[in-house]
This record gives C-alpha cells, structure tokens and sequence, in this order.
C-alpha cells in the first residue's frame, strides 16, 4: 500500500460476530470502537495506515486502531466526568488495564507473535467489555437514581409549604433544593448530562423500567397534593397527624430531625452497591516468584416459584492458560525462570491393572518419579518403589498421597486444579501426556511491587445470562481472574477474585441506627398519648373504635417516619457527594433509597406500636359501636354475645371486677342482681367467671353467665347465658336481649374501674 509522505489511508476491517474476537467487539459496539453498518456480515472495525509505518499485518493496525479508538473514549470519559466531578477512577483505571493489554497484544503483532497477540487481544477486549459495561451501569443508573431525588425532594417541598400555609413556600424550597443538588451532589450532574437518547437505547432494561416507575411515582405525589390528597381513611390520617405536628412543633421538629439524622447517615454511609470480593490465602513455601493460573466462580440462581423448591449453587474451576498468555508471562522482563502445571488425561498401567487417570506433569516439584493418589494405588496395587507406565513410559512411583491432597508445587499452594479428582498421578513435567495444558505457570524471580494485585484486578471479567428452563429462570453469573501467588520470604500468598456482593454495613451498625429511630418516634408518640388521652376520649365517644384509635398513633409514628427518611434521604444524598469515600464496582440506586426506607419507615412503625397499643386500652368503646360490634344472638337453650372488650395480660384483675359485681346493691326497679361469682381457671390461668344473676324487666328470670377470656390478644370477651333450673323458658328468651345488654355495659365498666384501682394503688 502506498501512502503519501505524512498522510493516512483509513480502512475497515469486517469480523464476524460467531468468532470471539467479534462476540467481545459486539459489546464494545455502543461505544465506538465497532459499528454496525446494516451491510456486512459481521462487525466493521476502522483503523488507520500512517505514513512511515511498519512494514506489519493487517492484526496489527487493526488491533491498533481498536487501542486507539478505546484511549479516545476513555479520554473523552475522563474529562466529561472529572468536570461534573464524578469519581471514576475505579472504573476508567479498568479501561487502563485493557489499554495495556491492547498494548502488548500490538507489540506481539508486530512482532510476528501471533499466538501471544491473540490471546492478549481477546483478554483485553473482554476486559474493556466488562469495565465499560460497568461504567454504562453507573451512568444509567444515574437517572433512576436523581428521579428518585427529585420524587423525595418535591414532596419534602410540598409537605413544607402545606406546614407553612402557602403554595409559594413549596416552590422556592424545591428550586432552592434542587439548584443545591446540581451543585453538590455528582450524579445529579451526571443524569442531566447523560440524558441523552443515546445513552438511553444503551441503558439496561432494569435501568429503563426503574426510571419509569419513579417518574411515575413522582407524578403521582404531584397529582395526591394537587387534588388535596383527601378521601381515603390513610391520606385522612396522615393529615391529621401533619396537623398535630403544628400544635406541637418543638416535639415534631426533634423526631424529624433525629429520624432524618440517622437515616442520612444510612443513605450516605450503610449501603454502598456491588463490589468485588476478593479471596487472600496464605502458604508456607520458599521459592522466590509468581505463580498464576486462570480462575472460574460461576454461580447459578434456580427459581421455580415463591412456593417451590428453589436452588442457589456456586462452583469453583480452574481454566487452562492459553498458549499465548503462557508465553507472555514468560517473557516477562524480571522473570529468571519458569516451571508449568500441566493436566491431561492418560492411561496408566502397572501389570495387568490399568485405568484411565487424570496426569499432573510438572517441573515445580521436587519428586525425581511419580506421586500416586491412594485410590489409584489401591487400583493399579503399586506402593512406593513400584514401576508404573504413564502413557506406555515408564516411571517410579516415589510416594502415595491421600485422595484429595496431591503434593504441592513449589510455590506452596495446593493444587486446586485437580480438587475433586480421586485417580491422580503427579509425574515430571517430560511425561505430559499428549493435549495436556498448562493450569499453572510459575515465574521466578522480583516481580514488581503491586504486580500481583494488578494482574488479578486487570484479568477480571464478568458475564450473566438468564434464561428459562424447564419452567424454571435460571440465571447464571461467571466471574474470571488470574489466581496469581506472590511468593517471597517463605511465605507464597494467592489472591483471586470470587465474585460480586451487594456490600451493605454489618448487623450492629443498621441495629444501632434502627434503634435510635424506633426510641425517638415512641418517645414522641408516648408524650403525645399522654397529651392528647381526651382527643382520643372524645373520638371513641363519636363511634371510634380501639383500632380507629391505635390506627391515629401508628399512621402519626409513620408520618415521623415518612418526613424524617425524606429529608435524611436529601440529606445522605449531600453527604455522598460532599464526603469523599471508596467507590463501589457497580453503586445501585435502590441502596440508598432501601437503606432509608429500613432506618426511616420499620423503626417509626416499630416505635409507634407501642403507644398505640396504650391508647387503644385507654379508650372505652362507644355505645353506638358496641351496637354494631356485637349483637345478641338468642337460640333454643341459651343466648350468646360478644363484648368489644380485650384483656391483654390483666385477666385475675377483670376476674376480681367480675367478682365485685356481686357486692354491687340491688337494682331499684329493673335490671340485674349479681347474686354469686365462681372464677374457673385451667392450668393456673383464668378461663371463665360464672355468674349467678337474677334479672327483672317486664318479666323475671334467673340465669347462669359465663363469662368467658380471650386466649389471644386479638380476641374479646364472650359471654353465654343459659338457665339457672337447666329448663329454657319464655321468660328466659324474653329477658335475654336486656339482660345481656345490661351485663355487657357492666362488665365494660372494667376500664373504668382498673384506672381508678390503679391511681388508689
């Protein structure tokens, strides 16, 4: 090709997608370094010829184009971010390392490398993959993340004006909040600028479909306070609580603000979003080097269904080392010497026993002859001393390991490329069997400081797949890095990463944080009990029920809850972008959000059922409710009714009240005279009072009452009442209604009469 003095020819190059090189380039397609004509077969790739140079191949300029145009992005990334002030080294420090690999897979092209070049070229592409995908993730997320933002911080605004009395007060508190988050918050930044259809067709369907929903959910805040948001008993409740706060502004001001105190510390601080986990072992072992092999976790999610059987599976493999990162290890400048790990099955025999065994061949021991798992031992009949034949040459067997636990090369670390394997033989590196592969290369000699944890950080790549099978949605997740072991002064220690967790703080610290928010809201809601016991008189008076009532005090502690997570949520979100902190691999939007959630929301219910349980006993239930609560129901031989009364944990003192009926004096006219009471109990406990009463009206009957407690909580009291002679007559079904009318307005009495036994006591 001619090229003109200080000129450039520009071609393109067509790589099918069925190849690796094209699966990788078919993900890299959305940023550049690929593109999709509509025309070709595959992917078209474009790179320049420069006057002056190398007379080279084609895999060379092409591989140098796709450097350069990864260096461009990552350049034109790098500044974008750094001017909105989003911190993405950890990501763009990813795009480094696979710019390194691209590097020497171009020396090794134009060296005529093809096997080292290859082999980097893919590694690189996977890696630029995975941390450009990383990097689309954060940028996507985003936009949920700053609609989640402006969903809290209008109603944060909307609730502040209804306080304040006036529209406008909600309009300058939301445009004020939000010129201060596109000030100081990055991603706010980074929404608005990402924005674009663009990143949009390139955002991940999660990503899509959660900005949809809070952009919903932002417009259905804006709808509730536009039409008053009134005309359910919630929203009702919640605005009396509102109204409630203004009589006691002090009180609510210190539980908001504690409540938002903590849950800005949560949102800020306890959930950070996906990060690698990284797996450190340490070995005794005197050899001076590196030792790498390629490391595989996959892990496997099952699910059938909420009410099946569903599974969770994690393996750990180890993969073979390709010829060319073989070969590019070894070339390595500082390395003095190498030893490999090779695997391969062979046949192995000693007499007439044979088996099919898997051969470990290595240099990196110090055996002079084989090593034979007790398995194969016992199946060929060999011990030390024996000759066996790997592959039909012949060997000595030096030594018999147990299954499992093969000798261990020199870098100390087990061989974990074979765990699982009981018929194993360990043989010098001349006997590797035909297709062995190396599992393991050992580098001796100083490798740079930090090199190890560089050479895991920039070999990991990570992939998901779900897909459905059988019924079930099985989604799968590989991770992959270098297992690399820096040994050195007799110790070898080995890092490799494992996978991905959603990191969030420890038990003690959300523990700490639920219990402050939980204490603040009951402290607040037991003075305001005590303040408002008339309020809660009044309301029973005009048909409330014990629910109605505890429902005010919850739905009030749930208001606390819902002011202080909104403004802790606004608050955290400032904090995060003012304080400087490690990133996360992938940050998820819902960490914040779900953090202020638990340390807002639980806790205000937690710390509200409490007085609301108090004031639900304090109340007495109205007559008109009892009414429609409970009704007589006469039958043949009795008649029964159901008292709205509970007894929580107070049964000997209701059976004393009963008990005291008796003492009461004779009605004057008509009604009821108590005449003996009998306390029954079962076990130790109260299960019944019966009464003996006479009752007059029009008509006269004796009766027996059986007046029997609630087990459980959320029962009430029942009563039965049959006759005194056994012989149900019309006198009885006639007196039966207003007699158990009547019992039932004494024995509801007892609220009363606990209060005023507790203040005499």
């Amino acid at each position: 090709m001619v090229v003109p003095e200080g000129g450039q020819v520009q071609l393109a190059a067509e790589v099918s997608e069925r190849s690796g090189v094209g699966r990788l380039l078919g993900r890299l397609a959305g940023f550049g370094l690929a593109q999709r004509t509509g025309f070709a077969r595959g992917l078209t790739v474009s790179f320049a010829v420069r006057y002056g140079d190398p007379n080279a191949s084609l895999a060379y300029f092409l591989v140098r184009g796709l450097r350069e145009a990864l260096e461009a992005y990552a350049a034109s990334e790098r500044s974008l971010l750094s001017r909105v002030g989003f911190r993405a080294d950890e990501y763009l420090s990813d795009v480094d390392f696979a710019i390194l690999l691209l590097r020497e897979s171009e020396g090794a092209f134009r060296s005529g490398d093809f096997e080292v070049g290859g082999a980097l070229l893919e590694r690189g592409l996977a890696k630029a993959a995975s941390s450009l995908d990383s990097l689309s993730q954060v940028k996507s997320d985003s936009v949920p993340s700053f609609l989640f933002l402006l969903t809290f911080t209008l109603f944060l605004s909307l609730i502040l004006g209804n306080l304040a009395g006036r529209g406008a007060v909600a309009a300058l508190v939301f445009a004020a909040l939000v010129t201060l988050e596109l000030a100081l918050i990055p991603y706010a930044r980074v929404a608005l600028t990402y924005l674009d259809p663009s990143l949009l067709r390139r955002a991940p369907p999660s990503s899509t479909l959660l900005a949809l929903v809070v952009a919903v959910m932002g417009l259905a805040v804006v709808a509730a306070f536009v039409l008053g948001a009134r005309g359910t008993a919630l929203s009702d409740l919640f605005w009396y609580s509102v109204k409630s706060m203004r009589e006691r502004k002090l009180r609510a001001l210190l539980t908001v603000a504690t409540v938002a105190a903590v849950t800005s510390a949560a949102s800020a601080f306890l959930a950070l979003g996906t990060v690698t986990v990284t797996r450190v072992e340490a070995y005794p072992s005197s050899f001076e080097g590196l030792s790498v092999s390629r490391h595989l976790t996959v892990s496997t999610y099952i699910f059938r269904g909420m009410d099946q059987a569903n599974e969770y599976v994690v393996t750990e493999t180890y993969l073979p080392l390709t010829p060319g990162e073989v070969k590019w290890l070894s070339s390595l400048e500082w390395v003095r010497g190498v030893y490999v790990v090779e695997v391969g099955r062979a046949p192995v025999s000693s007499g007439a026993a044979r088996a099919l065994a898997l051969v470990v061949a290595t240099n990196a021991t110090r055996l002079s002859g084989a090593a034979v798992s007790s398995s194969l031992a016992a199946r060929l009949n060999v011990t030390p001393g024996s000759t066996i034949y790997v592959a039909g040459r012949p060997v000595r067997v030096e030594a018999v390991f147990d299954d499992g636990q093969p000798p261990a090369p020199i870098d100390g670390a087990p061989l974990a490329e074979v765990s699982g394997a009981r018929e194993v033989v360990v043989v010098p590196a001349q006997l590797a069997p035909p297709g062995a592969q190396v599992y393991r290369v050992l580098l001796a000699g100083e490798p740079p400081a930090g090199f190890r944890d560089q050479l895991v950080r920039m070999s990991y790549v990570w992939s998901g797949n779900t897909t459905t099978q059988g019924g079930a949605q099985v989604t799968t997740f590989a991770y992959e890095s270098y297992r690399a072991c820096r040994s050195g002064g007799g110790s070898s220690e080995c890092a490799v990463i494992v996978g991905e967790f959603a990191q969030a703080a420890a038990v003690p610290e959300f523990a700490i944080v639920l219990l402050l928010s939980a204490l603040s809201v009951a402290v607040s809601l037991l003075g305001s009990m005590h303040e408002r016991w008339r309020e809660y008189s009044t309301a029973s008076a005009l048909g409330a029920s014990p629910a109605y009532v505890s429902a005010i005090v919850l739905v009030e502690g749930m208001s606390y809850g819902v002011l202080g997570g909104v403004a802790g949520f606004i608050l955290g979100q400032f904090l995060q972008g003012l304080m400087p902190r490690a990133l996360a691999v992938k940050p998820s939007p819902l960490s914040p959000v779900l953090a202020s959630i638990l340390v807002a929301i639980v806790p205000s219910v937690i710390g509200s059922a409490l007085p609301a349980r108090g004031a639900a006993l304090r109340v007495v239930p109205s007559r008109m409710m009892l009414r429609k609560a409970a009704e007589v129901r006469i039958y043949e031989d009795m008649a029964e009714a159901y008292i709205p009364l509970r007894i929580t944990g107070d049964a000997e003192e209701f059976a004393r009240y009963v008990s005291s009926l008796v003492n009461r004096p004779p009605p004057l006219s008509w009604g009821p005279l108590y005449m003996r009471a009998t306390v029954r109990r079962r076990e130790g406990r109260v299960e019944e009072v019966e009464l003996l009463v006479s009752f007059r009206s029009e008509r006269a009957a004796m009766y027996v009452a059986r007046v029997y407690v609630p087990r459980r909580p959320g029962e009430t009291v029942r009563v039965v009442a049959s006759s005194a002679t056994g012989e149900w007559t019309v006198d009885h079904k006639a007196c039966a209604q207003s007699f158990l009318t009547a019992l039932r307005d004494d024995l509801l009495r007892y609220i009363e009469w606990k209060k005023k036994a507790r203040i005499q006591a």
